[in-house]
C-alpha cells in the first residue's frame, strides 16, 4: 500500500497508510496474542476492527486506544505508587 494521494475535504493529502492500519498478524503481535486468538476475538466482537471486503482492517490508533482503556495500572499510577514508597 505505502504512501497514496487522496482527497480530504477537497484538499489532495497524502496518506501512509502503513502507519494507519494493522494486518491481523501485527495487531496480534502489539496484543502479545496468536493470530489465531485475535481472529476469535474479531470472530466475537471483543476488538475494535473493520471489514473491507474480505480483508480485515484494524487501525492502529483504535487498537492502542483500546488497550489503554483495559483494566490495570497506568504509568501515571504505577510512578505515582512507586514514588509514595519509601
Amino acid at each position: 500500500m505505502g504512501q497514496k494521494k487522496t482527497k480530504l475535504n477537497g484538499a489532495e493529502a497524502s496518506v501512509n497508510w502503513e502507519s494507519i492500519r494493522l494486518t491481523v498478524a501485527q495487531a496480534a503481535a502489539v496484543a502479545n496474542k496468536t493470530p489465531k486468538a485475535l481472529r476469535m476475538d474479531i470472530a466475537r466482537n471483543r476488538i475494535p476492527y473493520r471489514r473491507w471486503g474480505k480483508s480485515i482492517v484494524i487501525l492502529k490508533h483504535e487498537l492502542l486506544e483500546f488497550m489503554s482503556d483495559l483494566p490495570g495500572v497506568s504509568v501515571e499510577e504505577a510512578r505515582a505508587n512507586v514514588e509514595g514508597k519509601p
